[in-house]
C-alpha cells in the first residue's frame, strides 16, 4: 500500500524532516515538500489555476493509498504553508470534483512535530474532519518532538508505533 507523506513546514530540513527521515526507516514512503511546489491561496474565481496544486493531486491521488500530513506545530496550530495545502482541497469539492470523489475510502494520518510533548487541544480536529468530509478514512494520528540532535528514544517508539499502525491497516 503506497503511502505519500505530504511535509508542510517552513525549513525544508528542520525537525519535521527527521521526524519523516525516521519515519520511513519502519515503513516505505514518498515524501512530497510542499516547498517544492507554487501552491497559491484558494481563490474563489479560481485566478490560482496554472499552479501546481491539481497536478500534485493528481499524482498524490494516482500513485498512493495512504496519505500522511506531516507539520510542525506553528502557534498553537499546523503551519501556514499546510493550512494553504489544506484550504486548496475545497478545489476538489468544487472545480475538480473528480479528483475529490476519488479520494473516497482514501487513508490519513496526521504526524505533528513540536519542540516539546505539549500538544495544543483540538491540534488534529481540522484533519480528522477534512477525512470526513471527504469520505476518506481518518487511520491515526502521532505527536512528538526533537529537543536536540538526537531523537529520545520516547519520540523513536511512537514512530515506530505509529508505522506498525499504518502497515496493519
Amino acid at each position: 500500500m503506497a503511502i505519500a507523506v505530504v511535509q508542510g513546514s517552513s525549513r525544508q530540513n528542520g525537525h519535521t524532516a527527521k521526524i519523516i527521515d525516521e519515519l520511513s526507516k519502519h515503513i516505505s514512503i514518498q515524501k512530497y515538500d510542499l516547498l517544492d511546489y507554487n501552491i497559491s491561496q484558494y481563490d474563489y474565481h479560481n485566478n490560482n489555476a496554472g499552479d501546481d496544486f491539481i497536478p500534485l493531486m493528481e499524482e498524490v491521488i494516482e500513485k498512493h493509498s495512504q496519505l500522511i500530513f506531516a507539520t510542525p506545530i506553528y502557534w498553537y496550530t499546523m503551519s501556514g504553508i499546510m493550512k494553504r495545502f489544506l484550504d486548496r482541497w475545497t478545489d476538489l469539492v468544487t472545480i475538480r470534483k473528480d479528483l475529490g470523489r476519488s479520494m473516497q475510502g482514501m487513508r490519513m494520518s496526521v504526524l505533528s512535530c513540536g519542540s516539546d510533548d505539549d500538544l495544543p487541544s483540538g491540534f488534529f480536529a481540522p484533519f480528522s474532519l477534512t477525512a470526513g468530509y471527504m469520505d476518506m478514512v481518518y487511520l491515526s494520528e502521532v505527536h512528538v518532538w526533537v529537543d536536540g540532535v538526537q531523537l529520545e528514544e520516547q519520540v523513536k517508539h511512537r514512530l515506530e508505533t505509529f508505522a506498525k499502525s499504518l502497515r496493519d491497516v
